[in-house]
Formats: structure tokens, sequence, C-alpha cells
């Protein structure tokens, strides 16, 4: 990768880690600060923030961790199978450390790592004629429609 290509990379990951570090710190605070009683609203989103503490933190690690390879010589370069990571999806995903063969090989076509294929989406419908149309709803839906 050429050096001025990785210059603006290391910029942009820089500032987005100063950004979600600010981030981080924010909600930390927000977690640590004093929990006043009778506040609904106060609850509700510190039921929230562990959630975004965690999310932070994840986005913080993976731009700590693409820093580290630029400044190892190894950004852009696959994990898995070790080729040039296309520009085009460093541009997307700043963060990636794999191609897009690979990372859909590991986490799967639809791009989740970790994905229950034993689904059952029958139990989903309220009954088994759950798909059939009730002859009133087509009714209704046809008199919308006109």
């Amino acid at each position: 990768m050429k050096k001025g290509v990785q210059s603006n990379f290391r910029d942009a990951l820089h500032s987005s880690a100063v950004r979600h570090n600010n981030n981080l710190t924010g909600v930390q605070e927000r977690l640590s600060a004093p929990k006043g009683g009778g506040d609904a609203f106060r609850a509700e989103v510190l039921e929230i923030e562990p959630g975004l503490l965690e999310v932070q933190s994840k986005l913080l690690d993976a731009e700590r961790n693409a820093l580290s390879l630029i400044e190892e010589g190894r950004y852009g370069i696959c994990d898995t199978c070790t080729k040039k990571i296309p520009p085009t999806r460093l541009k997307a995903v700043p963060t990636a450390t794999e191609c897009i063969k690979c990372a859909r090989t590991s986490q799967g076509e639809n791009g989740f790592a970790e994905v229950n294929r034993e689904n059952n989406w029958g139990a989903a419908t309220d009954s088994e004629t759950a798909n059939e149309v009730d002859e009133d709803e087509l009714r209704l839906i046809e008199a919308e429609g006109e």
C-alpha cells in the first residue's frame, strides 16, 4: 500500500479512535454517576448504556488494532489468505482484517459469525393457518384498494 494512502487511513482511524474513546469515557462517566431515585428516563438510559459501552469498546479495540497493523506494515493484508484487501473494502470498513472472500467464509454468507442455522421459523407463526388469508381480511384489503 502506498505511503500516502496508508497515511490517509491512519489519520482517519486515529480520528475515529479519538471519537470512540471520548464516547467511551462519556458512557463510563454516566454509568458511574450517582443514580437518583424516581427518574424513570434516567433508569432506562442506564439500562442501555452498558450495551453502548460494549459497542464503543469493540470499535475502539478494532481501530487500535488497525493502527497497530499500519505501524507493523501489515495493514490491508488479509489475516486468513494473506492477499491484499482491496482499498474499496478498507474505505468501507477501515478496521477490516480479512478480504471479502475470507470474511464471507468465516462469518457465513449473511455476514454474521454466530448464526443458529437450526432456526424454527414455523414457530414464529400464530397458527398453522397463519399464511391463509381470512375472507373478511381479503374483502377489506380489496375495498381499501378501490
